[in-house]
């Protein structure tokens, strides 16, 4: 039988290990990155492409102009927007076009990634790093990497949105009011 409590525990842990391995800067240079933008357009490739939503909602609560990439409503991108982009293992050919074109026509670039040293996380402006433990390999008794690197970059810009929304002075009823009512 699996003790669920201890794997739990052990989960936790590792959550908590990157969590405070993070630079203690990296959510408050997140959300200064999208207070000063005009547009924030979030890339959704892949698993981390989930996170990107679960952040341009959080935005779209908060009253900002958020969009994302493959949907058909997303307006084009240029100066003085900004592209974030989350991609554990730096940037796949896919989320590299889509900042090439984002760079091209003049926004700025962010990505959320576990591998800094990528040649597709060194072309953004900002990289935010979460440092997970080699992101192919998996030791048998914790959370498997990839899914770490998911499970951090969701509460992270989860924290994002809290810090926006005090810098945005705004309720959590402010926020409820932008939610859909076709669910």
């Amino acid at each position: 039988m699996t003790d669920l409590r201890s794997l739990s525990s052990k989960a936790l842990d590792d959550v908590e290990n990157v969590l405070n391995s993070l630079d203690p800067n990296s959510a408050d240079q997140l959300a200064g990155e999208i207070m000063n933008a005009r547009r924030i357009v979030c890339c959704d490739v892949g698993r981390s492409g989930l996170t990107m939503r679960a952040l341009c909602l959080r935005l779209l609560h908060l009253g900002f102009d958020a969009h994302v990439v493959s949907d058909a409503t997303t307006p084009p991108i240029g100066a003085g927007d900004l592209f974030i982009a989350s991609s554990g293992w730096g940037t796949g050919a896919t989320t590299g076009a889509l900042l090439n074109v984002a760079k091209r026509d003049g926004a700025r670039t962010l990505l959320i990634t576990a591998q800094p040293r990528t040649d597709g996380a060194k072309q953004v402006d900002v990289t935010i790093t979460l440092s997970i433990p080699e992101i192919d390999v998996t030791p048998p008794d914790c959370l498997p990497n990839d899914s770490l690197f998911e499970i951090v970059a969701l509460l992270l810009v989860d924290l994002v949105a809290i810090i926006l929304r005090g810098k945005t002075n705004q309720t959590t009823e402010d926020m409820r009011q932008r939610q859909t009512n076709l669910e």
